[in-house]
């Protein structure tokens, strides 16, 4: 018998990069909760081995749209991204997309700190195509999840709520428990 997910616990996660290639590093995480649609996101400012022995594809960047400088100005140093990882997704169901880069990237992250993640990533194939049969839901249903609009592509954040929605619309979710609804006219 399969262990049920509870919906409070699943959380979709995406890492944006410096390239695809050997030498390329993260540059942004984003994550998004799939009972709230809540997300967070936070540019990484590259640890000084990256930087330094690293490779910046400058076609990795027209597609994300993140500059070296913004990393710089804007990024949150390594030890801290790890720490809100952990805060964030500890004891949590996290999935990806594409979980071969995503654990990848994650080890390179938390190899630059003393920290050991407290999270494992998934494959976020197995809960789209187990669907409500692998799902728990121990939540309301936020009326986002009914009615969703394309978020913009190639920011972390923006490709987690990507999955979410993709998520939700694998699910056949009874009104009833939809939080929010819109009036009907």
């Amino acid at each position: 018998m399969t262990k049920l997910i509870r919906l409070s616990n699943i959380v979709f996660l995406d890492i944006e990069a410096s390239g695809l290639g050997e030498g390329c590093y993260p540059i942004e995480v984003g994550l998004v909760h799939a009972s709230t649609l809540i997300g967070w996101s936070a540019l990484i400012r590259p640890a000084v081995v990256w930087r330094d022995g690293g490779v910046w594809d400058d076609g990795a960047e027209d597609l994300h749209g993140i500059g070296q400088s913004q990393l710089d100005a804007e990024g949150w140093d390594v030890m801290d991204v790890a720490r809100a990882l952990n805060e964030a997704l500890g004891g949590k169901a996290v999935f990806s997309d594409a979980p071969e880069f995503d654990r990848h990237w994650l080890d390179m992250l938390f190899e630059e700190t003393v920290i050991e993640p407290a999270f494992h990533l998934r494959s976020v194939t197995t809960l789209i195509k187990g669907g409500p049969a692998l799902v728990a839901v121990d939540a309301p249903i936020p009326a986002a999840a009914a009615e969703p609009s394309p978020p913009s592509r190639h920011r972390a954040k923006d490709d987690a709520m990507a999955l979410a929605l993709a998520f939700w619309k694998t699910l056949v979710v009874p009104e009833s428990l939809i939080l929010f609804k819109p009036p009907q006219d």
